[in-house]
Protein backbone atom coordinates (compact mmCIF):
# COMPACT_ATOMS: atom_id res chain seq x y z
CA UNK A 1 0.00 0.00 0.00
CA UNK A 2 1.06 3.40 -0.83
CA UNK A 3 2.02 6.05 2.01
CA UNK A 4 -0.67 8.19 0.32
CA UNK A 5 -3.26 5.46 0.16
CA UNK A 6 -2.56 4.76 4.04
CA UNK A 7 -2.76 8.28 4.83
CA UNK A 8 -6.28 8.51 2.77
CA UNK A 9 -7.23 5.31 4.62
CA UNK A 10 -6.49 6.94 7.96
CA UNK A 11 -9.09 9.78 7.48
CA UNK A 12 -12.29 8.65 8.77
CA UNK A 13 -15.46 8.88 6.58
CA UNK A 14 -18.84 8.79 8.73
CA UNK A 15 -20.84 5.68 7.75
CA UNK A 16 -18.32 4.01 6.36
CA UNK A 17 -17.31 1.15 8.49
CA UNK A 18 -14.60 -0.45 5.89
CA UNK A 19 -12.48 2.94 6.39
CA UNK A 20 -12.07 2.26 9.77
CA UNK A 21 -11.41 -0.99 9.46
CA UNK A 22 -8.38 -0.01 6.54
CA UNK A 23 -7.07 2.29 9.25
CA UNK A 24 -6.62 0.01 11.98
CA UNK A 25 -4.86 -2.33 9.63
CA UNK A 26 -1.42 -0.85 10.83
CA UNK A 27 -1.70 -0.52 14.31
CA UNK A 28 -2.70 -4.39 14.57
CA UNK A 29 0.23 -5.31 12.16
CA UNK A 30 2.47 -3.54 13.90
CA UNK A 31 1.42 -4.65 17.49
CA UNK A 32 1.19 -8.34 15.95
CA UNK A 33 5.15 -7.68 15.37
CA UNK A 34 6.00 -6.28 18.44
CA UNK A 35 4.34 -9.36 19.68
CA UNK A 36 5.75 -11.64 17.82
CA UNK A 37 9.34 -10.23 18.15
CA UNK A 38 8.86 -10.14 21.48
CA UNK A 39 7.88 -13.95 21.94
CA UNK A 40 11.00 -14.86 19.59
CA UNK A 41 13.31 -12.64 22.19
CA UNK A 42 12.21 -14.78 25.01
CA UNK A 43 12.31 -18.31 23.49
CA UNK A 44 16.02 -17.58 21.88
CA UNK A 45 17.21 -15.99 25.28
CA UNK A 46 15.48 -19.45 27.46
CA UNK A 47 16.99 -22.17 24.33
CA UNK A 48 20.46 -20.13 24.88
CA UNK A 49 20.37 -20.36 28.90
CA UNK A 50 19.43 -23.70 28.88
CA UNK A 51 22.48 -24.95 26.55
CA UNK A 52 24.68 -22.90 28.99
CA UNK A 53 23.51 -24.64 32.14
CA UNK A 54 23.91 -27.86 30.01
CA UNK A 55 27.19 -27.00 29.07
CA UNK A 56 28.58 -25.62 32.40
CA UNK A 57 26.91 -29.10 34.16
CA UNK A 58 29.00 -31.02 31.79
CA UNK A 59 32.31 -28.65 32.07
CA UNK A 60 31.92 -28.87 36.20
CA UNK A 61 31.35 -33.08 35.81
CA UNK A 62 34.01 -33.71 33.46
CA UNK A 63 36.37 -31.18 35.89
CA UNK A 64 35.35 -32.83 39.06
CA UNK A 65 36.16 -36.59 37.51
CA UNK A 66 39.82 -35.81 36.18
CA UNK A 67 40.10 -33.79 39.78
CA UNK A 68 39.31 -37.59 41.16
CA UNK A 69 41.68 -39.56 39.06
CA UNK A 70 44.66 -36.98 39.55
CA UNK A 71 44.31 -37.37 43.64
CA UNK A 72 43.73 -41.24 43.65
Amino acid sequence: MLATDWLTAMIPVPDNPVVAAVAETPFILTLFGVLLSLVWTLAILLVMGFLLIRFLQRIDSALSATFEISVV
